[in-house]
């Protein structure tokens, strides 16, 4: 009997022991026909779940209104310790943690008080402050160490 073509092949592949297209490393070779058992059921895809009905949002316009700028402070702050600032930038002024915004103020040391701007420092009020180069020289302290001064806020 004498087989043409595809019939050959699929003939010839049928008595192999082993699949040619099957990676033998990964799967045991099953010996005669699958059984109902060993037959792979296709994946189980649930069922659509129902989509939640959205809730008719409404949006709200932004509150217009503008918040109130931190009011300004008055009377003596307290005392802090002072450090040089960046002496790049000029002017009579302190960068404190004891305020909340930016205002005019007075600084005393060793018994001079010297007008100066206040402007407010991110941290704890306990942290230190810093001061311009003109202000420490207005107030005659030396420009090196630690100053401790008192704040005031006009």
């Amino acid at each position: 009997m004498k087989l043409k073509g595809f019939g050959a092949i699929a003939l010839l592949l049928a008595g192999c022991g082993t699949p040619i297209f099957q990676n033998t490393a990964e799967a045991p070779v099953a010996e005669g026909p699958a059984t109902p058992d060993e037959v792979i059921a296709p994946p189980v895809v649930p069922p659509r779940q129902s989509i939640p009905e959205i809730a008719d949002v409404r949006v709200q316009p932004a509150d217009t209104a503008v918040a109130p700028a931190a009011t300004k402070q008055s009377g003596t702050l307290g005392q802090t310790i002072a450090s040089l600032g960046d002496a790049r930038q000029s002017g009579l002024w302190l960068k404190t943690p004891l305020i909340k915004t930016a205002q005019k103020g007075q600084v005393r040391f060793g018994g001079k008080t010297v007008d100066v701007e206040l402007f407010p420092l991110e941290g704890p009020e306990t942290a230190g402050s810093r001061i311009s180069l003109q202000a420490i020289q207005a107030l005659g302290a030396p420009l090196t160490g630690l100053l401790e001064i008192d704040v005031i806020a006009l």
